[in-house]
């Protein structure tokens, strides 16, 4: 059995992955030539690069890669405790991303804060186009706004 084989076997028996480039077994081929009796120095040079060789991560799954949806769930998230937090600012940037991206309750929360003007500058027409975008989709919330607002009465003002 050659070294690079006990080397993995060692790695693979400790639930490790072999290193990719060998860069321990490498360094030290040159004990190897048959000048320096390697036979000798084999078993020495398999306990001392076994681990080294090794890399860190354990083997295991293949990790999977999120979902478009379930990455603009959690961009959501986030939006929501900043809102909450009241980095309004922070809470609108994350906001026009995913309204931009189609998210339904992200186009209704955008045009909400550009209609109080909260971490954008108040923009009525901006706050009406994200309510009817949101509101063409089927969002409740944003079928009450239009009508409230087609009735002429100002919107309700958040709880704050």
């Amino acid at each position: 059995m050659n070294p690079r084989t006990q080397v993995e076997d060692t790695c693979r028996k400790n639930g490790y992955r072999p290193a990719g480039k060998w860069r321990y077994y490498e360094r030290m081929s040159f004990l190897l030539s048959p000048r320096y009796g390697a036979l000798a120095l084999l078993p020495l040079i398999v306990v001392t690069l076994g681990l080294p060789g090794c890399t860190s991560a354990p083997v295991g799954p293949a990790a999977r890669t999120a979902s478009p949806q379930e990455v603009s769930a959690a961009m959501f998230e986030r939006a929501k405790l900043l809102y909450l937090s009241k980095d309004y600012a922070g809470a609108a940037d994350l906001m026009r991303v995913l309204a931009r991206r189609g998210h339904l309750e992200a186009q209704y929360v955008l045009g909400y804060m550009y209609y109080y003007g909260l971490g954008v500058p108040r923009n009525e027409k901006e706050a009406i186009r994200w309510i009817t975008t949101a509101a063409a989709r089927g969002h409740p919330k944003a079928m009450q706004a239009l009508r409230v607002l087609d009735e002429g009465e100002p919107a309700p003002r958040p709880v704050q």
